[in-house]
C-alpha cells in the first residue's frame, strides 16, 4: 500500500535539480571536462582535496566505518607500497626513520615547551596584576 502524500506536507520541502553539469555519477567514473578547460599548472586546492581524499580512505579502512568501493582499491594499493617501502627502508637503515623522527620530535617538543612558557607567564602576570590592582586589560 502506497498513500499519496499530501501537498501541505510539501509546502517547507526543497527541491534539488541538478543540471547537466551537476550530475551524480558513481564515485569511480571521471568527470568529463570540456575541451580547454584543463587547468596547465598545479593548484593547491586541488592537492589538498586529493590528501584528504587519501586520508578519508585510509582511515575508513583502517576503522572498518564505511564500505570502500573499486574506485578506493588504487589508493589502498598505493598506500600499501609506501608504507612497505617504508618499512624496508627502516630495516636497511635505521636512522633513515629514525633522524627525521627525533628531528620532528624535538622541534614539537620546544614548540611545546614554549607554548607552555607563555601560557604559565601570561596567567601567573594576570593574577599578580589582579592581586596589586593593576588590570591591564582594556
Amino acid at each position: 500500500m502506497h498513500e499519496c502524500v499530501p501537498p501541505d506536507d510539501l509546502t517547507h520541502a526543497t527541491e534539488i535539480v541538478l543540471s547537466e553539469k551537476q550530475r551524480i555519477r558513481p564515485s569511480g567514473s571521471p568527470v568529463p571536462l570540456p575541451a580547454g578547460s584543463r587547468s596547465r599548472s598545479g593548484s593547491a586546492g586541488r592537492v589538498a582535496a586529493g590528501a584528504l581524499s587519501v586520508s578519508n580512505t585510509i582511515g575508513a579502512a583502517m576503522t572498518n566505518r564505511r564500505v570502500l568501493g573499486p574506485a578506493e582499491a588504487k589508493i589502498m594499493v598505493c598506500a600499501s607500497l609506501v608504507l612497505l617501502t617504508i618499512a624496508v627502508l627502516a630495516t636497511l637503515w635505521p636512522l633513515l626513520l629514525v633522524v627525521p623522527l627525533t628531528l620532528c620530535a624535538v622541534w614539537l617538543a620546544i614548540a611545546f615547551l614554549i607554548q607552555a612558557y607563555r601560557l604559565h607567564r601570561a596567567a601567573h602576570g594576570h593574577a599578580h596584576n589582579l592581586a596589586h590592582g593593576a588590570d591591564n586589560t582594556r
